[in-house]
Order: C-alpha cells, then structure tokens, then sequence
C-alpha cells in the first residue's frame, strides 16, 4: 500500500454528485485530501449562499477533511484574452473562486496560464501584458485571502511546458504570490521528460498531479494504461525533497475502482 496520502481530484464525479455528497462518498472510502473541480451542479462558488458554505465548511471540519486545492479550469476562461470583457469576466470568475478558498482555507488555486488563437496568435509581448494586468489585479486578491495562485503547465495553452511557466514566472516576478502545479500526464503528453522537469520547477512547485497518459492522445487515465514513468517520478520528487500535496487526477467512469486500484499500484512502485 502506497505510503503517500493523496489528494483526489473530483473530476470523475463532476456530473454525478454535488460535492457534499461527493466529499461524504469518498470519506467513507478513507480518504482526507481533495482537489475540487470547479463545474456547475457540483461546486459552483455562484451557487453557494451563506447556509450551503456554512453547511460545507461544517462538513469538513465534522469529518476532518481538507482541500488541498481548487481547479476552476480553463475552458470558459482567458487571463490572455485581446477582449477586455473577457480579461473582465475571468478576473471575477476567479476572484470568486479565490474568494471561496479563503473561507473554507483552502491552500491553492490552480490556474491556465489561458488560451492563444491558434492560427495566428497575438505577438508574445501583447500577451505577456494582457496577463500581468489579469494577475495585477487577482495576486493581492489571492494574498488577502490566504491562499495561492498555481499556474498549470496544460498542452493547449500558449504557455504548455513547464520551461515556458519558469520563464514567465521569472518575468513576472511577483514572489511568493504565484507558484507552479507540475502536472506529470500534461509533461509526458508534450513530449517532455518528467523527471527533468521536476528538477526544473522544484524551486517554485507547491503541487502535483499525476495520473497516465500516452504520448499519442491526451489523458488523464488511471495508473499503468499508459506512458507515465511513475517509480521514476516518485524518485525524481524524493530527490528534490518534494513534500508538498500529491493530487491523483484520475478521470474515469468508474472511479471507486481506478482510484484504489492506482493507490495499490503507485505503492508497488514506491510511492
């Protein structure tokens, strides 16, 4: 059995419960650690009242669960959008969902570096402006509350390598109010090495997703269906003294069994 206590993703239930049920459903199972997918229907911050935050924060303290990260996504959000109102409605999207990690303390919130028009992309120093007008107004928001913004490095960004997020991360420079999650499918899946990678971020990751995928299609499978090193990575994360939250994103259909079942394996393989 795998000695590292994971993190769940909640992907795999995303239209199937709310989260109360989805919290319950997975403590009962003997897990403690979570990363929320932020989706309509299942945690929604514009869906909350006071009674609905209240009654989720009470569920967490009753049963000793935590968050250890929020994931809004990037599918209906652009920080690097040439619109404004878009720049706009992403600012308060993530604002809110900044907002609602303060109240229940949760310790981060991953973020898309977003989206570049794919055949014709605006120059690199017009996005890099439109980014740090997005970031200057979100960071102090995220400090104020007591929790950190993630950049991801995600293959459908304009910024899809770990390489492309240290550098813009040094260009930005805003200290500790911004930080990197490296996720280990999303490396594999550009083509890079993972294990090289990590020892590139290790100075600026606060966390981690694993999960399998092949270099051929983008996946987030359960363990062993595809091309992710893990006995590797774990190594290459115990080099560099990695002791931060360890996210299994797994996305499947039938999650009660790929999960287990990837814990089983993972502790096979060190982890």
């Amino acid at each position: 059995m795998a000695n590292t206590e994971f993190s769940i993703n909640t992907f795999s239930w995303i239209w199937t419960q709310t989260i109360s049920d989805c919290l319950s459903h997975l403590a009962d199972q003997g897990h403690r650690q979570f990363e929320a997918i932020m989706t309509p229907g299942h945690v929604w911050a514009a869906e909350l009242d006071t009674a609905d935050r209240d009654a989720i924060g009470k569920l967490l303290s009753d049963r000793d669960l935590a968050f250890t990260s929020f994931n809004p996504g990037g599918w209906d959000n652009n920080m690097v959008s040439p619109s404004r109102e878009i720049r706009d409605h992403t600012y308060r999207y993530l604002s809110s969902i900044v907002e609602l990690a303060g109240q229940w303390g949760v310790p981060g919130v991953v973020i898309s570096p977003g989206l570049a028009r794919p055949l014709l992309a605006a120059p690199r120093e017009r996005m890099m402006d439109w980014l740090k007008e997005s970031l200057d107004r979100l960071v102090p928001e995220a400090q104020r509350a007591g929790t950190e913004l993630l950049f991801e490095n995600i293959p459908y960004t304009w910024l899809p390598k770990a390489k492309d997020l240290m550098a813009v991360l040094d260009d930005l420079d805003y200290g500790d109010g911004l930080a990197l999650i490296y996720d280990v499918a999303n490396g594999v899946f550009a083509k890079d090495d993972p294990v090289a990678d990590i020892e590139l971020v290790k100075s600026r990751m606060n966390l981690v997703h694993i999960s399998d995928t092949t270099t051929v299609e983008f996946r987030h499978d359960p363990i062993g269906r595809g091309d992710v090193p893990f006995e590797a990575v774990g190594n290459a994360l115990r080099q560099v003294g990695y002791d931060g939250p360890v996210v299994l994103e797994i996305i499947s259909p039938e999650p009660d069994v790929d999960f287990p079942d990837g814990i089983e394996k993972l502790g096979e393989m060190g982890w």
